[in-house]
């Protein structure tokens, strides 16, 4: 009974973080590939940076970001490995997706040029902590994977309205104002603010019920 109850809290622990990383990850991934071509416009398009390049890097900083809530999640999946003394699954997880990163390299990058490493990086995340939640049961027993991805879909949708809304918001309000740094800046700095308060009204009419605590507990902290 006690090592059936200890289970069941690790389960419950692990899936709380989770929902947390992902609260945190996912909105603000969402927010960053929306808003790529203006972030990377303000950091880089000066001198010898053109707009050419800077569509270029915004195609690849959106594909780094769609990996991130992937690589933020990894680390508490393999904790559970580690509580107990198995360090050699996430190992072979890793070398998978090193493995993985690798082949798509060197054959994606004859096709799609640079953009092949940011696309190979996120899928190699993805295969990475795919394998751990794959194998998780033995370690922790069946694990409710449905309600974990029922909360990353709404959560994606809300993400996505949030991102889509600063996209237009730049796009049809800010673009035209000029093209100096601080209505740049600006533009940036509100369309993201907007996006994150409208990413929470939809999480909440999406019936996300975690949103309310985990906002508390970063508002807390």
């Amino acid at each position: 009974l006690v090592l059936d109850n200890n289970v069941a809290s690790i389960r419950a622990t692990l899936t709380d973080s989770l929902k947390m990383v992902l609260f945190l990850t996912v909105p603000t991934s969402a927010l960053i590939a929306f808003l790529a071509h203006p972030i990377t416009r303000i950091i880089y398009q000066r001198g010898r940076f053109t707009a050419e390049d800077t569509a270029a890097t915004a195609g690849a900083l959106v594909l780094y970001t769609l990996g991130i809530p992937f690589m933020a999640a990894l680390r508490n999946v393999a904790a559970v490995y580690y509580a107990h003394k198995d360090a050699k699954t996430p190992m072979y997880a890793s070398f998978a997706s090193i493995g993985l990163n690798i082949a798509m390299n060197a054959t994606l990058m004859w096709v799609l040029g640079f953009m092949a490493f940011p696309l190979s990086t996120t899928v190699a995340a993805v295969l990475n902590i795919g394998i751990l939640i794959a194998l998780l049961p033995k370690k922790i027993g069946a694990y409710p994977l449905g309600n974990l991805l029922r909360f990353f879909g709404a959560l994606t949708v809300a993400s996505v309205a949030g991102g889509a809304a600063a996209w237009l918001l730049h796009r049809f309000l800010f673009e035209p104002l000029g093209s100096s740094f601080l209505i740049r800046a600006g533009s940036v700095a509100v369309c993201g603010a907007v996006a994150l308060v409208l990413f929470y009204l939809f999480s909440r009419v999406l019936g996300i019920e975690e949103a309310r605590d985990y906002v508390g507990r970063f508002l807390r902290k």
